[in-house]
């Protein structure tokens, strides 16, 4: 159970995926052209499951945000995309009908029988994946599933290649490796560009074309002393994208209130005691704009991170619906104690002090749960 959850209709969250979705194919058509790839019109698909025709492989390179791709996604399952030809391959844009993966793999290859993989992911939040990493010539690309994986079905609206000059070219970091590194988190990286301010570091993104982003994801190395974001307008145009002052907490989500279509980046970072280290990025699609929920989960990840609720600790809850039988209105009672009175209220939780002065919560204590007299639909935690 979230905050949000219960407050947000299902007929909500469609228009809105559908709306974001539009947006993504306006800016792609706006900024289309030769982007060192074949052209669409000689890529291929198949899948490692058979589907029905309304779910075939063909569907995620339509162009279409409103038709999917559907299969199997138990280990050794996979969508595979023929270009026609070898290329140079820099990112995927990876766009998930409400059936996605949080762990898989993109890989590619040259002849399609030798597969190396481009990037893992293992906390994918479905909708939109901007995905980069170092370029690679290859004809063929997978989404793949990994080994031991518990997901069983998928379906993918659009599966689209990047070529190397299209996807993300950063600088400011240090060292010789190639810098797309840092979006998989293999190599963490120290900034190295000085800011504009004494003190700070800077780290510029350039998009090869513009994309409908909501901010930046910053997981951190090391300590560091705030860090700002700010994007480029297709205009030429700076706007402040997303800030984290101080240094509390090892990630950064620095996102906008809303969608803006940029194509480019600039991260700038106070130093505290040394240059800093960076471990790995995300670049937020258009759904993860900042809410009042996604505030409520930072607080929930740093200072009193105890006692704030399970559910912003990004954790499954067990809940149940309780009221009067056939009445309009309902709370949600979880396996804590904690009560969501109605729709779209904020959640009661108690806390309690011990005889040291420390305040505690339920999560962490040996619970009880049972009925009101062991069989009335009234739930009880103790």
């Amino acid at each position: 159970m979230t905050l949000e959850s219960p407050s947000l209709a299902p007929v909500a969250r469609l228009s809105r995926f559908i709306a974001l979705s539009a947006m993504l194919m306006v800016a792609t058509a706006a900024f289309a052209k030769d982007d060192g790839l074949p052209p669409r019109s000689e890529w291929k698909t198949s899948g490692s499951s058979k589907q029905v025709a309304a779910l075939a492989p063909e569907l995620a390179i339509d162009g279409d945000m409103t038709t999917h791709w559907g299969g199997a996604f138990s280990a050794d399952h996979w969508l595979q995309l023929d270009m026609g030809r070898a290329a140079e391959v820099g990112g995927v844009l990876l766009n998930w009908d409400y059936g996605f993966a949080v762990s898989y793999a993109i890989q590619t290859s040259l002849d399609g029988k030798a597969w190396k993989d481009a990037y893992i992911s293992g906390d994918s939040r479905g909708f939109t994946d901007y995905l980069f990493f170092p370029k690679v010539k290859a004809r063929y690309l997978r989404l793949a599933s990994l080994p031991k994986t518990a997901d069983w079905g998928v379906s993918v609206r659009e599966f689209e290649p990047l070529s190397a000059r299209d996807a993300a070219h950063l600088s400011g970091l240090a060292g010789t490796a190639d810098p797309n590194q840092i979006w998989s988190g293999t190599t963490p990286r120290a900034l190295q560009a000085a800011g504009k301010q004494p003190g700070t570091r800077t780290l510029d993104i350039a998009l090869g074309r513009a994309l409908p982003v909501a901010g930046l994801e910053v997981w951190w190395g090391g300590p560091r002393d705030g860090a700002k974001l700010e994007g480029r307008e297709v205009s030429g145009q700076w706007i402040p994208m997303g800030e984290d002052p101080g240094s509390l907490g090892d990630l950064s989500y620095l996102a906008a209130p809303e969608v803006h279509t940029i194509d480019a980046l600039r991260m700038t970072v106070g130093e505290s005691g040394g240059a800093p280290v960076l471990k790995r990025l995300r670049l937020l699609g258009p759904e993860r704009v900042m809410t009042a929920t996604k505030r409520q989960e930072i607080a929930a990840s740093r200072t009193n991170s105890s006692l704030f609720p399970s559910s912003l600790h990004q954790q499954q809850v067990y809940w149940t619906a309780v009221g009067i039988p056939a009445g309009m209105q309902k709370s949600i009672f979880d396996e804590y104690g904690n009560l969501e009175p109605y729709k779209g209220s904020p959640m009661v939780q108690a806390v309690w002090r011990d005889a040291g002065g420390r305040a505690v919560i339920a999560d962490n204590v040996e619970r009880k749960h049972s009925l009101r007299e062991d069989w009335m639909p009234i739930p009880t935690v103790e």
